[in-house]
């Protein structure tokens, strides 16, 4: 690491901590608030006391969905096709578990607008499976579903978690004279829709970006899975993060990680235009 990258961290790490100390955040005691990790032998019984959300929107009060009647055709919502997914069960346990967390840092992050990106801060984070959840809690309310918007760069790792294998993408359709939304695949179970940015013969990605914003007309928000490939959006640029406007973007990271990723994705993000507005821990 050069003294550059030395510098900045330990910058940052002063700061962060003379912030926190000056102004202490009572910390919950309900069972949403608290770190649960899972994987192969998943004890959800169990808990770190540790919270999912960053302290800078920990608290932040959840907006209540705005009423509305909730979409019940395939043409109000997706517009082609209607599916049932297969959510994982670890992806429904969180949503349960951390709902409330996700709906609050979701509703923080609308605050700029209605397309939110999620990006894993180092690799094999969690980053899909926290995408998954957090649409699942935001569409449990039973309004307008949730859009998840599969853009990782070479991946589907979206899609392939709820089963799907053949979708076509959204830049396809623009380029063939359609919408975005006549890519979607909505799933009146789970109330959420999911759709794929981009495939191998994508040409210009950065068609995609008024596509997702008019998504938000009939969803309550619109998350993007940007994967955890950090190197190639500043190696590669168009790419990924830096080919879409988002309005938001929150960082997952596992949990009890070091700052040291964090950082590096914070960078590489503010350097492409991006704002990052908090750290969301994947307990992975």
């Amino acid at each position: 690491m050069s003294y550059t990258d030395q510098a900045f961290i330990k910058a940052y790490r002063t700061d962060t901590q003379a912030d926190l100390a000056s102004a202490p955040v009572p910390r919950p005691t309900s069972h949403s608030h608290e770190s649960h990790h899972h994987g192969p032998h998943a004890n959800f019984a169990k808990s770190s006391g540790k919270r999912p959300l960053s302290e800078a929107i920990a608290h932040e009060r959840a907006a209540e969905p705005a009423p509305r009647e909730p979409l019940t055709t395939a043409a109000e919502i997706a517009g082609v096709s209607l599916a049932s997914f297969a959510a994982p069960e670890i992806a429904t346990q969180l949503a349960e578990l951390c709902g409330e967390e996700y709906r609050r840092m979701l509703s923080y992050a609308a605050r700029s607008g209605g397309v939110i990106g999620l990006l894993g801060a180092g690799r094999g984070v969690g980053c899909t499976t926290t995408t998954l959840a957090a649409g699942l809690a935001i569409a449990a309310g039973g309004h307008a579903p949730a859009a998840l918007i599969d853009a990782a760069p070479g991946e589907r790792g979206l899609a392939n978690s709820l089963g799907v294998t053949h979708c076509r993408s959204i830049a396809r359709c623009l380029e063939s004279g359609g919408a975005a939304a006549d890519a979607l695949i909505y799933a009146e179970e789970q109330n959420i829709s999911l759709g794929v940015a981009f495939d191998e013969q994508t040409i210009d990605e950065g068609r995609v970006n008024g596509a997702l914003r008019a998504l938000t007309a009939n969803h309550a928000a619109v998350l993007v899975d940007l994967g955890c490939d950090i190197e190639s959006i500043a190696t590669q640029p168009a790419r990924g993060a830096d080919s879409l406007r988002l309005d938001a973007v929150v960082l997952v990271r596992r949990a009890g990680a070091g700052e040291a990723d964090v950082m590096f994705a914070r960078r590489v993000l503010t350097a492409a235009g991006q704002t990052v507005i908090g750290v969301v821990e994947s307990f992975a």
